[in-house]
């Protein structure tokens, strides 16, 4: 196993539902943004009086990775942080080899791309209602950034079953 936190790890325990994001009550000593692995929790993303959802909604898939990375990574780097940071890594080293050794397992990637072509790798989600909702957080954000009519995006959902090896994907 790794021995610290990789950027994938992150993103598939996001997609997985192992991490998650959400508004603190304060209750835990969390206020503002924060985010959840296991039965820990720590703010992030230093955006005041932003809500989750909103954030959720309005920042691309990758740079919620990379926020959460980014903090992941400071508590890595400070020794009165090296607890929580091992905590959190051993839970998502856990968490994602238990998902590997799943037997029969499905899941939904979400593919974008221009009409013309299409991007072979995407992001999994453990539901279709979990790929959905990201489908239409990625599309909102489009229209609300203006993308060009050039940069028209097609958004799939594929799903995948994998048993004992072999796998079978289609459009969901």
């Amino acid at each position: 196993m790794s021995k610290t936190i990789s950027k994938e790890m992150v993103r598939k325990g996001f997609a997985k539902g192992f991490i998650s994001v959400y508004d603190g009550d304060g209750s835990c000593g969390c206020l503002g943004i924060c985010c959840r692995i296991g039965d820990n929790e720590f703010y992030f993303a230093g955006l005041g009086n932003v809500e989750s959802n909103k954030y959720l909604e309005t920042t691309p898939f990758n740079k919620i990775i990379d926020d959460i990375y980014g903090t992941l990574e400071e508590f890595r780097k400070d020794e009165d942080f090296f607890d929580e940071y091992e905590y959190y890594r051993l839970f998502l080293e856990e968490q994602l080899e238990a998902d590997k050794a799943t037997k029969y397992k499905t899941y939904y990637t979400l593919r974008m791309g221009k009409f013309s072509e299409e991007t072979s790798d995407g992001i999994e989600y453990s539901s279709y209602n979990k790929a959905y909702d990201a489908m239409v957080k990625h599309y909102l954000w489009d229209i609300n950034h203006g993308k060009p009519d050039d940069e028209v995006r097609r958004y799939r959902i594929w799903e995948t079953t994998e048993s004992n090896g072999n796998s079978m994907t289609k459009l969901a």
